[in-house]
């Protein structure tokens, strides 16, 4: 059974103003070692420098996101991601009031006048922090043209061929950019078993299981040997209600 892991959290502070940016990643990192959490932060200096490294790096957690800034705005950004899918936690950070009532419809986590006070700014990342740990689990994969993310309650299972690794979900099929092993390593959810060295099955979407095989779709997986026992008690606890 794959263990529930807590993902490196992901940080991303957009301002044109380098002491701004300097102090609003001091503060981010002296909330992070409070709350002895790991992640990676990163920098931007305008709107345009974080749609240009977005198209290669969906993954942010957290966007500390100023709203004055030349070319595009943080609000009009913030319209942007939101536009895409992306469920990124937004905390706007601005030296006016003027753009409190758009800040809710992209629906920021805060909105942080400047000076901005350490206090405050670390509970508007802790209370973002509490949103993400609430948000359905997914799993970024990169594929032909980019990435994408994907619910995991989503995915039914997961075949490895030859070199390739294939994500078979409700929404379809996706061949990701890395091998089986790998991918096992980012799941999160403990509802993932690897019943076969080729196979990671999804217990959620099990129609039902034998002592050789499972069928998941209109697919028979495989069940390696020895491997029936502790699978079908991982099924029939989570019909219990006991997995979690």
């Amino acid at each position: 059974m794959v263990k529930k892991a807590v993902n490196n959290l992901k940080i991303a502070i957009c301002d044109d103003e380098k002491l701004q940016l300097d102090l609003l990643e001091k503060y981010c990192t002296g909330w992070l070692s409070d709350n002895k959490i790991q992640a990676t932060i990163t920098t931007y200096s305008s709107s345009e420098g974080f749609l240009f490294s977005y198209e290669d790096n969906k993954n942010y957690d957290i966007l500390l996101l100023d709203i004055q800034m030349k070319e595009l705005n943080g609000i009009s950004l913030a319209k942007r991601l939101r536009e895409r899918g992306d469920n990124v936690s937004i905390i706007f950070i601005t030296g006016v009031k003027d753009f409190v009532f758009e800040g809710y419809h992209v629906q920021a986590i805060d909105y942080i006048l400047k000076p901005v006070e350490e206090k405050k700014l670390k509970s508007a990342l802790s209370r973002a922090y509490e949103n993400i740990q609430r948000k359905e689990p997914q799993l970024i994969i990169q594929i032909d043209n980019g990435l994408i993310r994907l619910n995991e309650k989503d995915i039914q299972y997961i075949e490895s061929v030859g070199h390739n690794t294939y994500l078979y979900t409700t929404n379809g099929i996706y061949q990701a950019k890395k091998g089986i092993s790998a991918v096992e390593n980012e799941l999160t959810e403990n509802f993932f078993y690897k019943c076969h060295r080729s196979y990671i099955i999804n217990i959620l979407h099990i129609d039902y299981i034998s002592k050789n095989d499972v069928k998941i779709n209109n697919t028979i997986i495989p069940i390696a040997r020895g491997k029936w026992e502790e699978l079908n008690k991982a099924f029939l606890n989570y019909y219990r209600g006991e997995m979690w």
